[in-house]
C-alpha cells in the first residue's frame, strides 16, 4: 500500500509516502527482506540503486514449453530420493543437538511451562499495541550487564511487561514463561549472505516473568539465552523445507495434525 499525506510529520520532507508492506516470516527471513527493499530503493532523485543490482538475475528468462516442464519434473522426480538423502545427511548433526539439548534440559529439570491463558484456544477477538525505545536506550540497559546483547534486553522488557500483565489479572505464575525466539542461522558465508528466502532457526528459552527486578530479570535472561545457544546448531527453515519438499504432502499433513493433538507446541514454550 502507498501511504500518502504525510506532509505533517515534522521530521519529514514535503512530498514523503510511505510503503506498507506485508510479507510472511514463512517466506523471507530479515536478511533477504533488507534486501528486498533495498533492491526497490534509490539514495537520490537520480535514480542510483540503494544496493548493487545482479543484471545478470534481472533478465527475463524464456517462457518454458509444456515439453520443457515435463522434462524438468521428471527429472526432478528421479532425483528426489537423491536430494532426500542429502537433506536428511545435513539434519543429522541438527537433530543429535537437538535431542542433546533435551536430554540435558530434563535432567536440570529446566524450561517448566506453565500453564497460562497464552495456551488457550485463539479467538477472533485480538488487540495490538506497540512501543517504540531509542536504540541509544537499549543500548545503555545492554551495558549495565556484562556480555548481555540487545536481543537479551529486548527479551527483558517483554518479560517484565508480560509480569505485570498476569499480576493485574491474578495469573502470573511461579515458573517463567517460556518463548519460543527465532534466531539467525546464516553463518555469515557471503553464499548465505546472497541467498534468498528464509534460513532461520529457533531456540526455547524462559524470560525470566518470576523476577522482579529489572536487572536481576536481564541477568536471568542472559544467562538463559547463553544455555540455549546451542539450539543454533538445530534445524534451520531452510534444512526443513528442503526435507519437507521430498515428502508426500499427505504424509505432512497427518504429521502436522499428530503434532496439534498433542499438544506439542504447549508444552514447548507460551508464547
Amino acid at each position: 500500500f502507498v501511504v500518502e499525506g504525510l506532509d505533517n510529520i515534522d521530521w519529514l520532507p514535503k512530498g514523503s509516502y510511505a510503503i506498507a508492506a506485508k510479507i510472511y516470516h514463512a517466506a523471507v527471513d530479515g536478511t533477504a527482506i533488507i534486501d528486498f527493499f533495498g533492491a526497490m530503493a534509490d539514495i537520490d532523485n537520480k535514480g542510483t540503486p540503494a544496493m548493487p543490482l545482479n543484471l545478470a538475475k534481472l533478465r527475463r528468462s524464456p517462457q518454458p514449453s509444456l515439453l520443457d516442464m515435463a522434462v524438468r519434473a521428471t527429472w526432478h522426480t528421479i532425483r528426489s530420493p537423491i536430494g532426500m538423502t542429502d537433506a536428511v545427511m545435513r539434519a543429522v548433526p541438527g537433530l543429535y543437538n537437538l535431542a542433546q539439548s533435551a536430554l540435558r534440559s530434563q535432567k536440570e529439570n529446566k524450561h517448566n511451562v506453565p500453564d497460562t491463558r497464552f495456551n488457550g484456544a485463539v479467538s477472533a477477538q485480538k488487540m495490538f499495541d506497540a512501543r517504540t525505545f531509542p536504540l541509544a536506550d537499549l543500548k545503555a540497559v545492554r551495558e549495565a550487564v556484562p556480555g548481555s546483547t540487545i536481543n537479551d534486553v529486548v527479551l527483558a522488557i517483554c518479560g517484565g511487561g508480560l509480569r505485570y500483565y498476569l499480576q493485574h489479572h491474578d495469573e502470573l505464575p511461579d515458573d517463567s514463561l517460556v518463548a519460543w525466539v527465532p534466531i539467525n542461522a546464516r553463518r555469515g558465508a557471503a553464499s548465505d549472505a546472497n541467498t534468498p528466502g528464509n534460513d532461520i532457526s529457533a531456540m526455547t528459552t524462559p524470560i525470566c516473568t518470576d523476577v522482579e527486578n529489572p536487572i536481576d530479570r536481564l541477568i536471568c535472561v542472559h544467562n538463559a539465552t547463553q544455555q540455549s545457544k546451542a539450539a543454533k546448531a538445530g534445524m534451520s527453515a531452510r534444512l526443513m523445507t528442503d526435507l519437507s519438499k521430498h515428502v508426500p504432502a499427505s504424509t505432512l499433513v497427518m504429521a502436522s495434525r499428530l503434532v496439534l493433538r498433542a499438544s506439542t507446541t504447549v508444552r514447548m514454550c507460551n508464547l
